[in-house]
C-alpha cells in the first residue's frame, strides 16, 4: 500500500513508529501545551477579532487540501459567564488645599504643609537654641561632614561660591520644625519623629558640604548656655571654671588625662556632650587640613566665642574690648582642643598631623613671657595680619539714641571725611587709599557714575559681594556710590548698585545740622545714554521724579495770587493759649534736635589681627544676632602702589555724648556784698506802707481845709446874730 494511503487511513508504518518514539523521547519535559486539548473559557472575555484571525490563518494554511482538518483548540461559543463576587473598591479622592483640617486627616496621600514651610530670615535670625538642641544639630551636621566633606576645599570658609543661602535656609527651617513636631498623627507622619526624618533626609541629600557646615555654624551662633555660664558653678565669674582647670593642670605638671579628670567635672553634662561633639568635628577636619585648608587652631578660634561664652558683647564695648574677648575665648577653646587630642594620643594612634600638634605640649619651652591664665601659642597656630586701622569719632547729642550704621554707610562716612590736621605716619597710606577710590577712571564700566568713592577699585571681589549682601538685607537701603566687581566681560551693574539706587530720590541723612566736617553724598540724576553698548550694560533703574505737565503751564510768580488773612485782635484768653502753643512748638523743636552733631577722624594706625577673626566676622556679619556688636567693618584691599604692603582695612566708628552745659559758679566775695533778697511778706508790707505815706499828705490837707471852713462859717453866723 502506498505510503500516502497509510497516512490517510491512519495506518502507521515502521518509519512512523520511529519518528513517534523519537518525538516522545525528545519531549520528556512536558510543557503547558502537552496533553489533550481542553476547552478553557475566559472569564467574561470575548475577542471576536482573535477568533476571526485564527480561522483565517487556518484556512490559509490548508487551502490546498481541505479534506482533512488539523487538530485545533476548541473554540466554544460566546459565554455569558460573569463573576458574581463584589470586590471592595478603593476611593482615589485626593484632598485639596481648600479642605479644612478635619478633611485633611482623612485623605489618602496627606502632606503636612506646615512642617514643610520655609521660614523668613527674620524668624531664623531670632531663633535661639538650647544646649540640647544645638547638640542635636552639631551631631547631625558633623556626621554628614565626616561622611563626605572632610577633604572638601574651604569647608569652613564663609560665603563659599558653591554654597546656597536658599538651601541653608531650608535646612534650618526643617530643623526648627523638627524641634517642635506636631502632636497630630497622620498617615504620612505616623510618628512625631517624621519632622526629624525630613530634616535628616534633606541633610543627607544636600549636594554641597559647605551648606551643611554653614548650618552647623549657625547653630553655634544661636546657642544659649544654661544659667548663662559654661561652667557648673552659677555664682562664679564667667571664666572661673577655666582658671580652675588651668591652675590644676599646671600644678599637676600637665598629666595625660587632665581633660577628663580635671576639666569635665567642672562642666554640666549637656555642656560636656556639646564640647565633645564640637572638638570631634574640629579634630576630624584638622586631620585633613592639607585638603580642606582649615587648621584645628583656626577653627577653634573661629567657634570659641559662640561655644564658651554667654555674654558675647556688652553695650560699652569698642573694637579693643570686643577683640580681646574674642581672642580669649578662641584661645581657651584651642587649649581644650589640644588637651583632648593629647589625651586621645595616649589611648590610640592618631593621624600624624594631629600628633604633631601636641608634640611640644604645653609649649612653654623657649617662651619669654607667659600670659596669665592662658596657654602659650602653639607652634602650628594661626597667623596675624597687618591691618590699617581707621577710627572715626561721632559726637551725638545728649538725648539722641546711638545709631547702628550699616557697613556701607560706615565706609562712606570714613572715605568722605577730611584728614587735614592729622600727623600720624600712616595718614599718607590712608590718603592714598581714598585717592585711589575717588579718582575718575576712564575705563570704568559704569558711565556717568556719581561723585564719591568707587569701592570696586580698592576692595577685593569677596568684600564687594559681602557688602552687597549686607546692604540687601538692610531694612532701609542707603544711597551709595556704584560698587561693582572688576570683570573683563561687560555686564550689567552689580546688584549692590541697584539696591542702593532705589533710594536716590530720598535725601541722604548727613550729620544733622551740617556742622560736621563730612558732607553727605549728593544725589545726581542719571545722564542720558546715547550709546547702545552703554545702554545694554547699564541695567534698569528707577525713573527720576519729573515736574507734572500741568505745573509748567502757569507761572506761579505772576498767574497765582496768594491772599493772607488779616490778623484778628487777641484777647487775654487767646494770648494765654498762644503762649502754651508756643511752648509746645518749642518742645517739638527741641525734640527734633539733630542726633549727630559732628564727625572727625580720631586715629589712623597699624595693628595686628588674627586671620581667624576675619573669617569669624565675615561669617556672622549678615546674622541679626550681631546687632549689638560695635560698629566696625573689615575689608580686603587690592594691591596699592604704597611702600608698605597692606591687605586689610578696618574702619571703626565710636560715639561720644555731648556734655550738658555746667552752671557758672558765683564768687563768695561778690555773694557777701549783695544784700539778701527780701521775702514776699516784707515786700507786701513795704508796698502798703509806701502807699499810705504817699496819700497821708493829701489826706491831712483835706482834713485841715474842712476844719477852717467850718470855723469861718460859725463866726459869720455869730455876726449876723449880733446885728
Amino acid at each position: 500500500m502506498p505510503s500516502f494511503l497509510n497516512k490517510v487511513f491512519g495506518r502507521r508504518t515502521s518509519n512512523d513508529r520511529i519518528q513517534a518514539s523519537h518525538f516522545q523521547d525528545s519531549n520528556d519535559n512536558r510543557t503547558l501545551l502537552d496533553g489533550k486539548y481542553e476547552a478553557v473559557s475566559p472569564l467574561n472575555f470575548t475577542a471576536p477579532t482573535l477568533t476571526t484571525l485564527s480561522k483565517a490563518q487556518t484556512a490559509k494554511d490548508h487551502a490546498g487540501f481541505s479534506l482533512f482538518r488539523p487538530k485545533s483548540r476548541y473554540t466554544p461559543p460566546n459565554s455569558s459567564y460573569k463573576r458574581a463576587e463584589n470586590l471592595p473598591q478603593l476611593s482615589l479622592r485626593l484632598p485639596s488645599l481648600k479642605d479644612d483640617a478635619e478633611s485633611l486627616q482623612l485623605g489618602v496621600f496627606e502632606v503636612d504643609l506646615e512642617s514643610q514651610r520655609i521660614f523668613d530670615e527674620s524668624v531664623i535670625g531670632a531663633k535661639l537654641l538650647s544646649p540640647l538642641e544645638a547638640l542635636i544639630l552639631v551631631r547631625a551636621c558633623a556626621q554628614s561632614i565626616t561622611e563626605r566633606g572632610l577633604e572638601t576645599l574651604g569647608i569652613m570658609h564663609p560665603h563659599w561660591h558653591s554654597a546656597s543661602p536658599d538651601i541653608q535656609r531650608k535646612l534650618i527651617s526643617l530643623f526648627i520644625h523638627s524641634l517642635a513636631p506636631k502632636s497630630r498623627i497622620t498617615i504620612m507622619s505616623p510618628t512625631p519623629a517624621a519632622a526629624t526624618s525630613a530634616f535628616e533626609a534633606e541633610l543627607e541629600y544636600t549636594r554641597s558640604p559647605h551648606d551643611v557646615a554653614a548650618v552647623l555654624r549657625w547653630g553655634l551662633r544661636h546657642l544659649v548656655l544654661e544659667n548663662n555660664t559654661f561652667g557648673k558653678d552659677v555664682s562664679a565669674p564667667e571664666w572661673a571654671w577655666y582658671k580652675s582647670f588651668f591652675d590644676a593642670e599646671k600644678g599637676a605638671s600637665y598629666p595625660p588625662k587632665s581633660f577628663t579628670e580635671l576639666l569635665l567635672p567642672k562642666l554640666p553634662p549637656v555642656h560636656i556632650e556639646l564640647l565633645l561633639a564640637t572638638i570631634d568635628i574640629i579634630s576630624a577636619l584638622a586631620s585633613h587640613a592639607e585638603a580642606n585648608s582649615i587648621s584645628g587652631s583656626k577653627l577653634s578660634k573661629f567657634l570659641g566665642l559662640w561655644l564658651l561664652t554667654a555674654t558675647r558683647t556688652e553695650q560699652t564695648d569698642n573694637w579693643t574690648t570686643f577683640y580681646a574677648r574674642w581672642e580669649r575665648a578662641g584661645r581657651i577653646l584651642e587649649h581644650l582642643f589640644l588637651a583632648r587630642i593629647r589625651e586621645e594620643s595616649f589611648k590610640s594612634r592618631l593621624p600624624t598631623r594631629l600628633q604633631e600638634l601636641v608634640k611640644h605640649y604645653p609649649y612653654s619651652r623657649g617662651v619669654c613671657g607667659v600670659e596669665e591664665d592662658l596657654l602659650p601659642h602653639p607652634r602650628f597656630s594661626t597667623r596675624s595680619c597687618s591691618v590699617l586701622f581707621v577710627r572715626i569719632e561721632v559726637l551725638l547729642s545728649e538725648s539722641a539714641p546711638q545709631p547702628k550704621p550699616s557697613p556701607v554707610r560706615l565706609l562712606l562716612d570714613a572715605f568722605n571725611l577730611s584728614s587735614e590736621g592729622e600727623t600720624s605716619e600712616h595718614v599718607e597710606l590712608w590718603n592714598s587709599l581714598k585717592t585711589a577710590a575717588n579718582e575718575v577712571a576712564s575705563t570704568s564700566s559704569v558711565t556717568g557714575a556719581k561723585d564719591g568713592p568707587q569701592f570696586g577699585r580698592v576692595f577685593v571681589d569677596e568684600t564687594i559681594h559681602l557688602l552687597a549682601s549686607t546692604s540687601r538685607n538692610a531694612s532701609s537701603p542707603i544711597m551709595s556710590p556704584t560698587i561693582e566687581v572688576a570683570s573683563p566681560v561687560p555686564r550689567r551693574s552689580s546688584p549692590f548698585s541697584k539696591i542702593l539706587d532705589r533710594s536716590k530720590d530720598k535725601p541722604a541723612s548727613g550729620n544733622g545740622n551740617g556742622n560736621s566736617s563730612t558732607s553727605p553724598v549728593s544725589s545726581a540724576s542719571s545722564p542720558i545714554i546715547n550709546d547702545w553698548a552703554q545702554f545694554s550694560t547699564s541695567g534698569f533703574g528707577e525713573t527720576n521724579a519729573v515736574t507734572p505737565l500741568a505745573a509748567t503751564l502757569l507761572d506761579t510768580d505772576k498767574d497765582l495770587e496768594t491772599t493772607e488773612p488779616l490778623a484778628s485782635p487777641k484777647s487775654a484768653k487767646k494770648w494765654g493759649m498762644s503762649r502754651s502753643g508756643q511752648r509746645s512748638a518749642d518742645s517739638q523743636y527741641e525734640a527734633k534736635e539733630p542726633a549727630v552733631l559732628s564727625t572727625k577722624l580720631a586715629s589712623v594706625h597699624m595693628t595686628q589681627v588674627d586671620e581667624a577673626f576675619i573669617d569669624f566676622w565675615s561669617d556672622a556679619i549678615a546674622d541679626p544676632i550681631t546687632a549689638n556688636w560695635p560698629s566696625f567693618v573689615i575689608c580686603g584691599l587690592k594691591p596699592l602702589p604704597a611702600k608698605e604692603a597692606v591687605n586689610w582695612l578696618i574702619v571703626e566708628q565710636t560715639y561720644v555724648r555731648q556734655q550738658p552745659p555746667q552752671p557758672r559758679p558765683t564768687s563768695p566775695e561778690r555773694r557777701g556784698r549783695t544784700s539778701p533778697r527780701p521775702s514776699l511778706r516784707s515786700e507786701i508790707s513795704g508796698t502798703f506802707a509806701a502807699t499810705r505815706k504817699r496819700f497821708s499828705f493829701l489826706g491831712g490837707i483835706s482834713k485841715t481845709g474842712l476844719t477852717r471852713q467850718e470855723e469861718c462859717n460859725r463866726k459869720v453866723a455869730q455876726g449876723r446874730g449880733a446885728w
